[in-house]
C-alpha cells in the first residue's frame, strides 16, 4: 500500500487489509489478474476511507 494511504490511515489497519487481500488472492497467484486485483483493493481501500 502507498505511503500516503499509510500516512491518512492507521498502519495497523492497513496491514490487516493487505493481509486480508492477500489471503483471499491467493488462489489467483499464477493468474495475471493478480495485480489487478491488488491495485484495485488498494484504490478500494482508499475510496472507502476517504468517505467515512
Amino acid at each position: 500500500m502507498s505511503s500516503l494511504a499509510r500516512e491518512l490511515i492507521d498502519a495497523d489497519e492497513v496491514d490487516a487489509f493487505d493481509a486480508e487481500i492477500r489471503r483471499l488472492a491467493e488462489p489467483l497467484a499464477e493468474d495475471d489478474g493478480l495485480l489487478t486485483l491488488q491495485l484495485t483493493s488498494t484504490v478500494v481501500w482508499g475510496e472507502l476511507t476517504r468517505i467515512s
